[in-house]
Order: C-alpha cells, then sequence, then structure tokens
C-alpha cells in the first residue's frame, strides 16, 4: 500500500516541480518559479507517493536525523543519504502568506495520479500551514472551466466571491476565473 507525504519544497525540487507546473499549466517560466521558491513569503508543499521500501528507508533516515539532533551518536550503519521516494513528485501546491490574509496560488497533481485525494491533501495541508502562520482568510482563483479543481475548493469549504472577466487566455479566448474566499 503506497502512502502520500508531503513536505514544504524548495529550490533543490526545482526540476520535478517545473515539470509538473509545464505538464498541468504551461505557465511559469523557470526564473519566475526560482524566484517565487526562494521569496519569503510564497511557500512550495510537494506530495510524494512512498512505497513499502522508501517509507521504511524515510523512517530509519527520520529516527537517525532525530538521533543526531539529540546528541547521541548511534546513527553508525544508517545510511546519510535521503531515499529516493516512490515514483516522487505527484503533486504540488503554492502559497503565498500576506497574513492576515493568504492565497492559494497553484495546485498541480501529475494526470496518473488524479482521483485518489491528493489535491485535498495538499489544500487541507496548506491550509493549516497558514493557519498556524497567523492567516485567517484565504483567496484563490480558478478557471470557469475547471469543474474538478471548484468541486475540490467548494467541497472545502471555499466559496464565491466573483468573477473576473476573460482573465485566462486560452488559446486565443479569454476564460473567465472565479474568485473563491474561505475563512480559516
Amino acid at each position: 500500500m503506497r502512502k502520500l507525504r508531503i513536505t514544504k519544497a524548495g529550490v533543490g525540487d526545482f526540476e520535478p516541480i517545473f515539470a509538473l507546473e509545464q505538464a498541468v499549466f504551461g505557465l511559469e517560466s523557470k526564473d519566475s518559479l526560482i524566484r517565487a521558491l526562494r521569496s519569503p513569503s510564497f511557500d512550495y508543499f510537494k506530495a510524494e507517493m512512498l512505497d513499502a521500501a522508501a517509507e521504511a528507508c524515510y523512517l530509519v533516515n527520520a529516527a537517525a536525523d532525530n538521533a543526531k539532533a539529540a546528541g547521541s551518536d548511534k546513527t553508525t550503519g544508517v545510511n546519510d543519504k535521503k531515499p529516493e521516494v516512490g515514483r516522487g513528485l505527484v503533486g504540488f501546491i503554492a502559497t503565498n502568506n500576506l497574513s492576515p490574509e493568504g492565497e492559494i496560488l497553484s495546485v498541480a497533481v501529475d494526470e496518473k495520479a488524479r482521483n485518489n485525494g491528493v489535491g485535498r491533501a495538499l489544500l487541507s495541508h496548506a491550509l493549516e500551514y497558514l493557519k498556524t502562520k497567523g492567516v485567517e482568510k484565504v483567496f484563490l482563483e480558478v478557471a470557469v472551466d475547471n469543474v474538478a479543481a471548484i468541486a475540490l475548493y467548494r467541497g472545502a469549504g471555499f466559496e464565491d466571491l466573483y468573477v473576473r472577466k476573460d482573465y485566462y487566455n486560452d488559446h486565443g479566448h479569454g476564460v473567465d476565473a472565479l474568485i473563491l474566499v474561505k475563512n480559516i
């Protein structure tokens, strides 16, 4: 059985995040993504699938890290290298903390991992994180024709705020953006 692990992403996660962003949206430039990953107000979280072997390796390394942090030298024989994780990145979410407000900037889930709760888990994780940072109200925008994403957001308690006409350019014609809000 495979498990989902969500962790904070950094500049070292650039390549898989950029590849997934390009596959899902195709909008972000390499420079703008690097700037976002380095920004103090933007936070990216990545979702990775763990198979049983990767999960066991991760737990052993986490125990070793905890022992080292506690000053123990009982880590002999433990591999210091972090494990390769299952099939790798299956999704990410980008947030902007403008406390007391926040934004969900982007949610992307690999096509092969959709309809398995990855987007819901990422969204829940991001909302909890923003809440710990003092955010009280979260905004996001989504194309009005993205039915699955709208269902995800409404299911998480987001409410419609207003529509921006022709906000997205989809192959030469405008697509409206639905602006949603949630108090957390």
